[in-house]
């Protein structure tokens, strides 16, 4: 066995566990605070925001630290370990622009069938609860975009998620059947196929360079570069 398959069959947590864990992340983020918002007619779009960064965030860290612990592992076989700093950051800038090209390439061809085929515009949903923020909320907005969402949601589903699904169906069928679950969770159908050529390029930075950060640097570029440019059409 090669070193790099060494490496990804040392981590010894299988997929049952990651996929308990994300189901139970999903049900208490929505029961705890999106479901009482809508029963009591507030406005989930702000109790969202801050929902997931103080509840969402923190059980992707809680969750991944205890599934490393109980298999005698930790922040190493999770992904967060550094090599060169050099050849992590130019992968996770080259990256972060492929990822870019690809979530607004997909997005504005879909955007121009819809647009030919309704006579209608199609609307990326973030751009409706950018809108709708000011004040503390809009700078919690983009710090969640930004700052929170690349780490978290890199350290739970690339960290914990992709070596289990990797070692049980192989590295092609891992990478694609997580791009899909990462897409799928984010609840945008109108960039359902843009974000899951962002989750296959963020799982293949971790593939090739078994770190972590690559991958955190471009979700952070590819996340920073949409904010921005929604904030200028805005």
């Amino acid at each position: 066995m090669n070193p790099r398959e060494s490496w990804w069959r040392s981590i010894k947590w299988g997929v049952k566990e990651s996929i308990l864990a994300l189901v139970l992340i999903f049900v208490l983020y929505y029961a705890i605070s999106l479901i009482p918002a809508l029963i009591a007619g507030s406005d989930y779009r702000n109790i969202s925001v801050f929902s997931y960064v103080l509840l969402m965030c923190p059980l992707f860290a809680a969750s991944a630290y205890f599934i490393a612990r109980r298999q005698g592992q930790g922040l190493r076989e999770l992904g967060l370990k550094s090599g060169s700093l050099k050849r992590e950051i130019e992968w996770g800038t080259l990256g972060g622009f492929l990822a870019l090209i690809g979530n607004v390439g997909l997005f504005y061809i879909l955007w121009l069938i819809y647009y030919l085929l309704t006579g209608e515009r199609l609307v990326n949903p973030q751009m409706n609860v950018l809108k709708s923020q000011k004040g503390l909320m809009l700078v919690v907005y983009i710090l969640s975009i930004v700052v929170f969402a690349p780490i978290f949601e890199e350290l739970f589903f690339r960290g914990v998620l992709y070596p289990p699904l990797r070692n049980k169906l192989g590295r092609t069928q891992g990478m694609v059947l997580l791009a899909f679950i990462f897409a799928f969770l984010h609840f945008q159908p109108s960039g359902m196929f843009s974000l899951f050529m962002v989750g296959l390029i963020l799982t293949f930075l971790y593939e090739e360079t078994e770190s972590l950060y690559p991958s955190i640097i471009a979700h952070a570029i590819n996340n920073t570069v949409v904010l921005l440019t929604m904030l200028l059409l805005g």
